[in-house]
């Protein structure tokens, strides 16, 4: 039998942002990659704007992202989950001054 802390933590794996080889960036799940292309990324970033994310294969949900309320934070949809970074967090990740980040989980999406 599973205990409670190990069923948890199988749950939430780590979602990964890494800069991509074209300058947008790359977020990594468990079971799925996606990407956000630079002129997605420039889109979502400096203009405000959402923006659909290509992903490897079907899924069962929506993929976007959006700036927060504040635009202090990014949002994520990813297959019905949501998520959220710190704007200035993504942004080192897409110029390259870190080598990788991580999301983190809110819980079911809209």
């Amino acid at each position: 039998m599973m205990s409670p802390l190990a069923s948890r933590e199988r749950r939430e794996e780590p979602v990964v942002v890494l800069r991509g080889e074209d300058g947008g960036i790359e977020i990594l799940t468990e079971d799925r990659a996606y990407r956000v292309p630079r002129g997605a990324l420039r889109d979502l970033l400096f203009y405000g704007n959402r923006v659909r994310l290509e992903r490897d294969g079907p899924g069962p949900g929506a993929a976007v992202a959006w700036p927060g309320s504040d635009r202090g934070g990014i949002c994520f949809l990813l297959d019905g989950m949501a998520y959220v970074i710190g704007r200035s967090r993504l942004v080192g990740v897409a110029r390259g001054d870190q080598p990788a980040d991580w999301l983190v989980r809110l819980g079911r999406g809209p």
